[in-house]
């Protein structure tokens, strides 16, 4: 395995201002070569800089067409999309793959750390997931964005929902009580049928997408629907950003192929993903759309 030092030294080291990109291009090159498929890199750096400009690395509308000009670049009806993101708008995700599933028949989404909430939900419109054992997905539960007067927050769609019937209990057994006003003069009117919409959005998307992917095969959905309806979960879950490993997301039923089952796919997968991780520390980009013909897309953080 090339360690995150030689790699380091290699993107470093190097006069060549284009370094960085050589490098990580190198990688994707012999990804693509040893599997035959194309590779598509998405990755954002919400790990290092979490509380920058967050809104750059989330996925959202942006990041279509751009995957859309690195799709097209790649002019094959398979390939594999390296992904790791915090996750970002629903809606945002839902153009994505219909796009992504129009252009590809064969999708495997690679995950080699973490591919959180909407991210998740990228990842369950693949035929297959590989995931290694330092790999993570998350709940699909969705985070309602709510300005509040310490500044804005997000918060569980089913928190509020159940902060709510907390609220409507204590009323009537404590008519004329304040406890709760000032939390409830936070929410605006609609927000709980806007949680329980959103909820019902996300559920059905996942149902969908591996009904007509990862299950394609099977007579009835029944799997499908079990699997959105635990990661939709968020009494199991009891956080947002609770991991679920590779084991916990074979036992719950995603058809998942190991990175440790193939050495060679493992240490490619994990290089560009050194690199990509390398090229966010020494450089001002928070997010990386790449494919292995090298056609690239990077955002930069404000100045």
């Amino acid at each position: 395995m090339v360690s995150s030092n030689k790699i380091f030294e290699e993107m470093t080291e190097s006069k060549d201002p284009h370094a960085f990109k050589k490098t990580r291009l190198k990688y994707l090159e012999r990804l693509q070569q040893y599997t035959g498929r194309g590779v598509v890199l998405y990755s954002a750096n919400w790990l290092g800089n979490i509380d920058s400009e967050p809104e750059l690395q989330s996925l959202d509308d942006a990041d279509l067409q751009d995957m859309v000009e690195v799709i097209d670049d790649l002019g094959q009806d398979s390939f594999d999309l390296i992904l790791h993101s915090p996750g970002g708008s629903v809606e945002a995700v839902e153009a994505l793959v219909k796009y992504i599933r129009y252009a590809v028949k064969d999708l495997r989404v690679i995950v080699p750390h973490m591919a959180m909430s909407a991210a998740t939900m990228l990842a369950c419109a693949a035929d297959i997931i590989v995931m290694g054992k330092q790999s993570s997905l998350g709940p699909i539960d969705p985070q309602i964005t709510m300005k509040t007067p310490t500044g804005v927050r997000y918060v569980p769609a089913r928190a509020i929902i159940k902060e709510f019937r907390e609220v409507a209990r204590h009323l009537k057994s404590n008519p004329g009580s304040i406890l709760w006003t000032p939390i409830v003069a936070q929410y605006h009117p609609g927000l709980i049928t806007h949680c329980n919409d959103a909820i019902g959005l996300s559920q059905k998307l996942v149902s969908k997408w591996l009904s007509a992917y990862m299950f394609k095969s099977e007579k009835s959905n029944t799997m499908a629907k079990k699997i959105s309806n635990y990661l939709s979960k968020y009494d199991g879950f009891h956080s947002h950003m609770r991991h679920i490993d590779v084991d916990t997301a074979r036992q719950h039923g995603l058809k998942i192929q190991t990175l440790e089952s193939d050495e060679t796919l493992r240490d490619l997968v994990m290089s560009i993903h050194r690199a990509t991780m390398i090229t966010f520390d020494r450089t001002p980009t928070v997010k990386i759309i790449e494919n292995s013909n090298g056609y690239t897309f990077a955002r930069r953080a404000s100045p």
